[in-house]
């Protein structure tokens, strides 16, 4: 889901500075090493003391894998992240959290629809607070990834609980969308005033793609 891919790059952002920082005071760290040390630091929690090391080897491995995606290092292991931790590497911003707010906002809306209100993209106001202090700025990530989890179990009761049908009116969703694409026809064939008439702007030029 979108929170999970969330949730895994921010644990990327927040590994990567922690273990850069350990690359730089010690370049010639260890894998296992490293990952024993982040399955402390980071508290990963696991059944047993060597799945807790096991995991933390993975998200080592996972962080330098994106690293090598996003072209920061040569390849995709250990030695070449320890290869650039002493270099000018720049160093990450913590995640924006705009995708969470957008995530928040929609979680909120989808439950309110489901509950029965009529279909609004207004933010509710006792959300409005919070989601303003999270496009501010104001509101640490990991907690904004909490709140968003939150809401899911919501969002599912919501589902669960609804007065609408089971399944939409697809024939009548058909004939507003044939409507739709009628009137913008006739307003395009006759040259009516406004933007889907006289002051649509030319379509595209046809051209040969190799």
């Amino acid at each position: 889901s979108q929170l999970d891919r969330l949730e895994h790059n921010q644990r990327l952002a927040e590994h990567r500075v922690t273990i850069i920082d350990w690359l730089r005071d010690d370049p010639a760290l260890e894998l296992d090493v490293a990952a024993e040390r982040l399955a402390d630091s980071a508290r990963v929690a696991a059944p047993s003391r060597a799945d807790a090391v096991g995991r933390a080897r993975d998200y080592i491995k996972q962080l330098y894998r994106s690293m090598y995606d996003q072209g920061q290092i040569a390849a995709n292991d250990w030695s070449s992240l320890r290869a650039v931790a002493n270099t000018e590497l720049k160093m990450p911003r913590d995640l924006r959290p705009k995708n969470a707010y957008n995530l928040i906002r929609l979680l909120d809306l989808a439950i309110r629809w489901l509950a029965g209100e009529a279909p609004s993209v207004v933010v509710s106001d006792h959300l409005r607070p919070t989601l303003l202090a999270i496009k501010n700025g104001e509101v640490p990530t990991p907690e904004v990834m909490t709140i968003a989890r939150e809401l899911t179990p919501k969002l599912e009761g919501a589902r669960q609980a609804s007065p609408l049908p089971r399944y939409p009116d697809v024939a009548r969703a058909e004939r507003v969308l044939r409507a739709v694409r009628a009137e913008v026809a006739r307003r395009s064939v006759e040259r009516v005033a406004g933007p889907w008439g006289s002051e649509a702007p030319p379509p595209p030029e046809a051209r040969y793609d190799d």
